[in-house]
């Protein structure tokens, strides 16, 4: 008897392991103790570097804190020429190049800075910088390269002319300037000029950017203008030049024979 019941309970379990071995597990339902491969999640960016190609000017700033809109002389500008490089110039310092792309999400760097994407279009580019919000729009030039298409009239600078201090005031950037071949350009060349206010004395007040041994700086100046003759001092640096236009459009300064500076207001 023994024999026999043995014999059952082992054919028994033999047929409840086969029945184990055929069970269907329906597609999508894990069987218990079975571990499942994890995926990778692969965070994608929302852009892309190559949305960015070509130009791009800053328009309009807005102050973060204040939610207002401000002024600026320094405009941004970018020019996308290749996938992964990018030249910024911020229009008063000289062009920086450097390595361009988007990280994470929405992080653009450009040439060591890092902005923060906040939308973009196939002409709007929008960025944060963390102080101001930065609008800036496709060109197929930026600014200062228009100024070289404009056709300029040979002046006469035979005579110094001596002009109204109204006709200054305001905004200057120089597009270009004139030097006698072999004359010796001053050590510190002007790139802008800000006349923000005649005082009483019959100086002028403002602020003026210069660049001297590869270092651009903006300091605050005072501007004599007496007969023709313009002197610009600031702390670090002084320039003793002539006056040969000022029409509110166009401020000609320098010296003929020497370095001449053609600047058109902002």
């Amino acid at each position: 008897m023994t024999i026999r019941y043995l014999s059952v309970l082992i054919i028994l379990c033999m047929s409840i392991n086969m029945v184990a071995a055929q069970t269907v597990v329906t597609k999508g339902v894990v069987r218990k103790g079975t571990t499942i491969p994890q995926k990778t999640t692969v965070v994608k960016p929302f852009y892309d570097v190559n949305q960015l190609s070509g130009k791009w000017q800053e328009t309009k700033r807005t102050n973060l804190s204040s939610n207002k809109k401000v002024s600026f002389q320094d405009t941004m500008q970018l020019n996308f020429s290749k996938r992964d490089s990018v030249s910024v110039r911020d229009g008063v310092h000289m062009t920086q190049k450097g390595y361009a792309a988007v990280e994470g999400t929405n992080q653009l760097a450009v040439a060591g800075d890092v902005y923060t994407i906040i939308s973009l279009s196939k002409n709007v580019l929008v960025l944060n910088d963390g102080e101001y919000i930065r609008e800036l729009q496709r060109r197929k030039k930026f600014y200062h390269e228009t100024l070289g298409t404009i056709i300029i009239p040979k002046e006469d600078l035979s005579q110094p002319e001596i002009i109204n201090l109204k006709k200054v005031i305001g905004k200057w950037d120089v597009y270009r300037t004139q030097a006698t071949p072999g004359v010796a350009e001053d050590s510190a060349v002007i790139k802008n000029l800000a006349f923000t206010q005649v005082n009483e004395n019959g100086t002028v007040s403002g602020e003026v950017t210069f660049t001297k041994a590869t270092l651009t700086e903006t300091l605050p100046v005072n501007a004599i203008f007496e007969n023709g003759t313009l002197r610009l001092s600031t702390l670090k640096h002084s320039w003793d030049m002539y006056t040969y236009k000022a029409d509110g459009k166009e401020f000609i300064f320098g010296k003929h024979g020497g370095l001449v500076y053609f600047a058109k207001q902002l």
